[in-house]
């Protein structure tokens, strides 16, 4: 008998915990749907960079353009609305570098979209001395987006980052402010790294076909002489090509900057004519998707700088 009641009382326990335990593992029509991992979408590797590195895990994380494919050309697939519309979080550069964006959020709520180059003031893109609109960012002349290749303006963008993750997941807010803080760390050692290479070098001067390094530039005191950019126009004019390499000669420059990814044949074409060598610099757009990215990045960008002002290379890419 005794050993009946303990196993009735035992049974009945064990009733209450399957009572308990079915609606969490199986679902009831009353109880909520279990919540998704926080998802993350970042357009450009730069920023899947810096996220990666305050998050961790604690989101679900992609990146938006593939390897290799830059904003510039990118043309957005069904695929890619349906990631944007599944995203709890879009975080953009912005200043104009995601236009292919604007269709695609048109049909989403575009309160999950956030500018992660908010507050940074931004610099026009380069024009040639005389042309009608060079020198503000007034009329036709649209906002240089490359803000993230000066590394105390990506401190900024990661201070942003790490607010808006926080805002909108105060569950690991404490975790994003510590990661963020260490990430902000970093950016300040590499401009710091920045300085001591390139501050002692008198004779700073960039030509380059990719109007990607202004804020680079300005930052460390490297004047930006001539852009050969060739993105969205037909070509370059005679009369632009002659002034350039006039500038060359009377500038001395010593090395012409190209993006890694593509040297233009208007680059190859000067280099040729002026005898001066190509050196590679990576605007870091079609990088790699890892948490280290910038500092590897940096690193190459800082020793092609050097060895290009120093005009110790011949090497042509």
């Amino acid at each position: 008998m005794r050993m009946r009641n303990q196993y009735r009382v035992l049974a009945s326990a064990f009733c209450v915990l399957l009572a308990w335990w079915a609606p969490r593992a199986h679902g009831s029509p009353g109880s909520p749907p279990p919540a998704h991992p926080f998802r993350v979408l970042t357009t450009i590797a730069p920023l899947y960079s810096f996220v990666k590195s305050i998050a961790g895990e604690a989101v679900e994380l992609s990146n938006l353009l593939p390897q290799n494919a830059e904003p510039h050309d990118y043309v957005l697939s069904p695929g890619d609305a349906r990631r944007i519309a599944r995203a709890d979080l879009v975080i953009q550069n912005g200043l104009g570098l995601e236009f292919f964006l604007e269709k695609a959020l048109a049909k989403v709520d575009r309160e999950k979209l956030f500018d992660a180059s908010a507050g940074i003031p931004p610099l026009p893109q380069w024009r040639p001395p005389g042309s009608s609109a060079g020198g503000s960012l007034g009329g036709a002349v649209p906002p240089n987006p490359h803000v993230w290749l000066d590394p105390l303006f990506a401190a900024v963008q990661v201070e942003n980052i790490v607010r808006e993750l926080c805002r909108r997941d105060a569950e690991h807010a404490r975790d994003y402010r510590v990661r963020g803080k260490r990430l902000v760390e970093e950016l300040h050692r590499i401009d710091d790294r920045y300085r001591r290479a390139l501050d002692p070098l008198p004779d700073k001067k960039m030509v380059s076909d990719h109007d990607a390094f202004a804020y680079l530039a300005a930052r460390y005191g490297i004047r930006v002489v001539a852009i050969l950019e060739t993105r969205g126009h037909a070509g370059l004019s005679p009369k632009l090509m002659a002034w350039v390499i006039d500038s060359i000669a009377r500038e001395r420059v010593r090395a012409l900057f190209s993006e890694v990814h593509h040297v233009s044949a208007e680059l190859r074409s000067l280099s040729r004519d002026t005898g001066v060598p190509i050196l590679l610099l990576d605007s870091m757009e079609s990088g790699a998707l890892r948490a280290d990215l910038y500092e590897r990045v940096a690193d190459s960008n800082r020793q092609s700088l050097v060895e290009g002002f120093q005009g110790r290379t011949s090497a042509q890419p």
